[in-house]
């Protein structure tokens, strides 16, 4: 080449080589499959196939999509840390160790921004571009609008919907009554024994030191009487429990 230094000369000379090599390599796997599949060179894809078109627009897609997880992925992680870096308590080595990481988390953005905004013209239809700004301008989760174009769609899932979240909760409710209903079962019998139990020993107290603590007795009936009217109310709840169908 005219002009060219022999170092040059030597380097481009190297790179064809090597850049020959891999087309080869590649013609030889690319030969390898067709005889394994049993396919004759009038099965090769063209631009005009239309199986071409769709396994390229799949792996497209499939790029795209790729591209997204990563950004949402960093983006949460930047949401994350600018959280804890404002938490009170935080120690000053570790803001100082979160204020680095989110440098370099920046820098990993700005790259994978620029992988999604090109791979984000590529697919059909084509998706919006982002900027710099306006991803790093996201605070809550609900603002990342890149959820919607995600591997899959979650606004097109069942619990997405309003309708069916609330029935959903309603009917764990109703799983968790019916555990509750069980345990108070036992529960209301265990109440309804220690009442009795209580008065019984109280009474018996009561009796005791009569004879023997005129004094102790009367500050025992006291506190006794106090018992029996809370006692009371228990036994009148506990009586509309038992006449529940």
């Amino acid at each position: 080449v005219e002009g060219a230094s022999r170092k040059e000369i030597k380097s481009t000379t190297y790179q064809r080589t090597i850049a020959h090599r891999r087309v080869e390599e590649a013609e030889r796997r690319v030969s390898e499959v067709e005889v394994k599949l049993e396919l004759s060179p009038e099965d090769r894809w063209d631009e005009n196939n239309e199986d071409y078109r769709a396994t390229l627009k799949y792996i497209k897609q499939r790029k795209y999509q790729l591209a997204v997880d990563k950004l949402e992925r960093l983006v949460v992680q930047r949401l994350f840390e600018l959280t804890k870096l404002n938490i009170s308590g935080t120690g000053y080595k570790l803001r100082t160790h979160i204020s680095r990481a989110l440098k370099t988390r920046s820098n990993t953005i700005r790259k994978a921004l620029d992988k999604y905004n090109k791979l984000a013209v590529e697919v059909q239809p084509p998706r919006p571009t982002l900027s710099f700004k306006e991803v790093v301008s996201y605070t809550f989760l609900a603002e990342f609008d890149l959820l919607r174009d995600a591997r899959q769609d979650v606004r097109e899932r069942p619990w997405s919907k309003p309708v069916y979240r609330e029935a959903m909760e309603r009917w764990y409710k109703l799983q968790c009554a019916r555990d509750e209903i069980d345990r108070l079962n036992i529960e209301v019998q265990r109440l309804a024994t220690h009442l009795r139990d209580e008065e019984l020993d109280y009474e018996s107290a009561i009796r005791t030191l009569s004879t023997a603590d005129h004094g102790l007795a009367t500050e025992l009936r006291l506190l006794w009487d106090l018992c029996k009217s809370v006692n009371h109310i228990h036994r009148r709840r506990l009586f509309q429990i038992a006449a529940l169908p």
